[in-house]
């Protein structure tokens, strides 16, 4: 796949012209802005995004908002044949490609299957992933050599280096595919652990079997006595009723007792007597009117009749009193048998027979112990296969790992070796006396990741070192041409902005020397640049690596000089 060119549906737009080998370079020329030197807003970025964007890159709201109307076209090259996809601010979920509208995902299915070629078995790899290894477009993705899409999945990243690498890119996919299941079953049994029927049966002291082996009882329990329950029509006002009689029967016998202790105390007071005697009450009367010379003996015995009249009358009522008690004593014991034969037949037939409520209630009771029952069965027997499921999916990772090792150990010789020899011929471009390399271990952790890949140039923490290592990464992706047949990188200016003179011409020479193999190398780059460039560099080498290469000059001095050819905020990323 090479690069033709990009355009858009306005006049104002600035038409880029890719070279169709070597260097192609867009500058970013001074702006005198509020007194100082500037090249923001101009546009270079922006050209990488564009290309991105037509590559059916995520869609973002912020174009349809400042660019509205505006449709971007990319031309490019497979294989010889030309095709042209074009994709609008207004409708971003759609592009056209050579004419043919197609969903993101469709066209990026095509693209994927014209443009790469991925390894049997492979199911995961992505060609927006893929693509971006030669199309770093956002800040973030110029710290480290193998971030190329800004907040890429780890794991995601790892596939699409593999594959591009010419690596095994099989038992990259199987360990975090693996993981992943892994992780699953973690949330899905940590989900099971705390559900509120597993946790109401499940506390630190209770034992699983003793558990279930309660709730089948119970369900037991509960079955025979609804095969056992009969339903009274009647049963509501029976029980009414049976409970009014409790009432009567309480109330009666408060009666009862209020009676007999009404007769306790008559009989009592008829038996209540002087326990002085006639003679010697007589005998006393004699002796006081002795003594004070008196006369009370008559006046005594008128009080001694009435006395005894009142006696008489009072003992007369009392036992006419009690014969009434009796009585109603009597009737009440009559009353209370009445209503306790009542209560005891009420009894028996509340006994014999049951509600609807009850029935319901034991039925509701019943399909409650049922379903926690079926819940937790259910849950045991899902902890327990996601338990076995783990255990082998811990001995398959077990066993990659050592697949792994061997596999690598195989590959110093072989294939490693080729990519050792290619980074380090690159490396060597730039400096004589750092050696630069390209390693490849087993990641053995519990992690998702299968491989550690790393590149290093020594003393690769000084400044302009990471972007060398950066470059000569890219540059080995590109050339390998493994597994892919993308002939074109595109890198933006801040790539150059930390190296010195001699680092950046000498990736300038690689690009052009590439250029003999029919690649392009695509870069914008600032005019400061190309300043300390022509004056380390005689004229004939300016000419022929940076002069003969520019394809496009922007400026932000006035709104014809910028990409769009008006001047508009380009906060295009997040």
């Amino acid at each position: 796949m090479k690069l033709i060119e990009l355009g858009a549906n306005k006049p104002t737009f600035r038409t880029i012209y890719f070279n169709p080998s070597g260097i192609t370079l867009i500058i970013g020329k001074r702006a005198e802005e509020k007194g100082n030197n500037t090249y923001n807003g101009v546009g270079k970025s922006f050209a990488l995004y564009l290309v991105q964007f037509c590559l059916a890159s995520k869609s973002n709201l912020k174009l349809s908002k400042k660019l509205p109307t505006w449709e971007f076209y990319l031309k490019f090259s497979i294989e010889g044949k030309d095709f042209i996809v074009k994709r609008s601010t207004d409708n971003q979920s759609k592009v056209s490609l050579n004419g043919e509208e197609k969903s993101l995902s469709e066209f990026s299915e095509f693209m994927l299957m014209s443009i790469f070629t991925i390894p049997d078995g492979v199911t995961k790899a992505s060609f927006r992933s893929l693509i971006s290894r030669f199309l770093r477009t956002r800040k973030q993705e110029y710290f480290k050599f193998d971030n190329f899409v800004y907040k890429e999945q780890d794991e995601r990243a790892l596939l699409s280096n593999s594959i591009l690498l010419g690596l095994n890119s099989l038992l990259v996919e199987k360990k975090f595919l693996l993981k992943e299941e892994i992780n699953k079953i973690s949330d899905f049994r940590k989900a099971i652990q705390s559900d509120e029927t597993f946790n109401s049966f499940f506390g630190a002291d209770n034992d699983i079997d003793i558990v279930i082996k309660e709730l089948e009882e119970s369900i037991q329990k509960l079955e025979i006595k609804i095969s056992q329950f009969e339903i009274a029509e009647d049963y509501s006002k029976i029980e009414e009723q049976s409970n009014l009689l409790s009432y009567q029967l309480k109330e009666s016998n408060n009666q009862l007792s209020l009676l007999r202790e009404t007769l306790k105390n008559i009989i009592k007071s008829l038996h209540l007597r002087s326990d002085m005697s006639e003679s010697i009450f007589d005998s006393f009367i004699a002796s006081l009117e002795s003594e004070l010379n008196i006369k009370v003996s008559e006046r005594v015995s008128e009080v001694k009749a009435f006395h005894q009249n009142l006696t008489t009358g009072r003992t007369h009522r009392l036992n006419k009193e009690k014969t009434n008690i009796l009585e109603q004593i009597d009737e009440e014991e009559k009353k209370q048998k009445l209503i306790a034969s009542k209560y005891d037949t009420s009894l028996k037939f509340l006994n014999k027979y049951g509600a609807l409520d009850d029935y319901v209630s034991v039925n509701q009771k019943l399909n409650e112990d049922k379903n926690a029952l079926s819940k937790i069965t259910t849950s045991i027997q899902l902890i327990n296969a996601y338990k076995k499921r783990e255990s082998e999916i811990k001995l398959v990772m077990a066993e990659d790992n050592l697949a792994t090792e061997q596999y690598l150990q195989v590959e110093k010789q072989g294939h490693l070796a080729i990519l050792m020899d290619s980074y380090r011929a690159l490396t060597g471009s730039f400096y004589d006396d750092k050696k630069g390399g390209i390693s490849v271990v087993n990641n053995d952790g519990q992690n998702k990741l299968r491989y550690k890949i790393d590149v290093r140039i020594q003393d690769d923490a000084s400044d302009g070192i990471n972007e060398v290592r950066i470059f000569c990464f890219d540059l080995l992706l590109l050339l390998s041409q493994i597994n892919h047949n993308v002939k074109f990188i595109f890198h933006d200016s801040r790539l150059f902005a930390n190296m010195d003179t001699h680092q950046r011409f000498s990736a300038l020479n690689i690009a052009s020397e590439i250029g003999s193999k029919d690649f392009q190398y695509i870069a914008s780059m600032n005019q400061d640049t190309l300043d300390i460039l022509k004056e380390e560099r005689s004229a004939e080498e300016y000419k022929e690596i940076i002069e003969e290469n520019i394809v496009l000059e922007l400026n932000g001095d006035n709104p014809e000089g910028r990409l769009l050819g008006i001047h508009l905020d380009l906060d295009y990323l997040e």
